[in-house]
């Protein structure tokens, strides 16, 4: 483990996590980790790129953390740092818990984000008894991924709508 105090300085790389056919593709970051560690980069940062943390499984993450600190410490031993989130508190900390031996240096932690369950709104007018549609709010981004459109379509089949999706 590196000591933060003295090397969290420079030039950070958020690091990407490749994907092939759905899997981890560790050929892939491990050749990543090789051509960053070639470059001036003081350190790497696993799993906080585009909401990398909230999509990736603790598997998936662990596997990342290990091969990156094992491909990073054969050229130069970089400090790493581990992207986590989540509105999950609990769940938070027993990954903190869970990561304290896989070699990472530091973390970068989003603020846990406020969010409520739609059947705590309005108590026991939310049953979900299927007689109202309820509404959430879309994203305010307006771009969808493929995942996002069919969610949306498996929401309007169980009688869900998005918020200014209505009528599309």
């Amino acid at each position: 483990m590196i000591d933060l105090r003295t090397s969290l300085y420079g030039l950070w790389l958020p690091l990407i996590t490749p994907f092939r056919h759905g899997e981890l593709d560790e050929t892939s970051l491990r050749r990543l980790v090789r051509h960053y560690t070639a470059l001036p980069v003081n350190g790497m940062i696993l799993a906080a790129t585009t909401g990398e943390s909230l999509t990736l499984t603790s598997e998936e993450t662990e596997r990342l953390a290990f091969t990156v600190r094992d491909e990073a410490g054969k050229s130069r031993n970089l400090p790493l740092l581990l992207g986590l989130s989540g509105s999950n508190t609990r769940a938070l900390l027993e990954m903190l818990e869970r990561t304290a031996g896989w070699g990472i240096d530091g973390y970068l932690i989003s603020c846990p984000y406020y969010s409520r369950r739609p059947d705590r709104q309005r108590g026991a007018e939310a049953a979900d008894d299927g007689s109202k549609p309820r509404v959430r709010r879309a994203s305010r981004s307006g771009n969808r991924t493929a995942r996002q459109a069919h969610r949306l379509r498996v929401q309007r089949r169980r009688g869900w709508l998005m918020h200014g999706d209505a009528g599309t």
